[in-house]
């Protein structure tokens, strides 16, 4: 028999993210062996999130994001492969009004949809984590995303950082609120219910 996980859905090449999200949650509500709530993460993300553009930081933006990030920590803390991490850092510690956490998808070069989380500021993304693969402008940040971005694609859903404080508090970890199986992902339970 063959699994679930490796039956590959075609999705057209010029595909939006949107699009691209929309297979991803068929195939995953038809996948066999699935032991979560009723609704996925794609679901989730697809009913509550939004594209987030490339969208250019002002110079008063940019220097309020780089306040922002030597508020949460140094920059040798910025950890790859630690998007949640770094992200609600972020959030929670930048101080400033216009700063949320996101959790959804990234979908870099037209490649596979990965779970990603970044902050926004004023609705202009702030990726700490992964890096572009040219550099330019903003110092020692000029591999990182402030605010504009080519060829990648960011859909995510804003999620309040008390949850992420919750967690940590809880657990001691920095992890994913949706795609949280460690606590029987209690978001997309809530969600199942109140559509139930």
């Amino acid at each position: 028999m063959v699994s679930p996980r490796e039956i590959v859905m075609p999705v057209p090449a010029t595909a939006s993210i949107r699009e691209e999200l929309v297979v991803e949650a068929r195939w995953f509500r038809a996948a066999k062996g699935w032991r979560g709530p009723a609704v996925t993460v794609y679901d989730y993300v697809l009913w509550h999130g939004r594209e987030y553009p490339s969208l250019a930081l002002t110079p008063e933006e940019l220097e309020r994001a780089l306040r922002a990030v030597d508020r949460a920590g140094p920059p040798r803390s910025w950890r790859r492969k630690k998007c949640f991490y770094n992200a609600q850092r972020i959030a929670m510690f930048g101080e400033d009004p216009g700063l949320r956490y996101v959790e959804g998808y990234v979908r870099c070069g037209g490649g596979l949809l990965i779970d990603h989380a970044w902050a926004t500021l004023d609705a202009k993304v702030l990726d700490l984590t992964m890096r572009r693969d040219k550099r330019r402008g903003h110092g020692r940040f000029r591999d990182r995303v402030l605010g504009t971005f080519e060829d990648r694609a960011y859909f995510g859903v804003e999620l309040d950082t008390r949850l992420a404080r919750e967690r940590i508090d809880e657990t001691g970890t920095s992890s994913p609120l949706l795609n949280d199986w460690e606590r029987d992902w209690p978001l997309l339970r809530r969600e199942a219910e109140s559509r139930a």
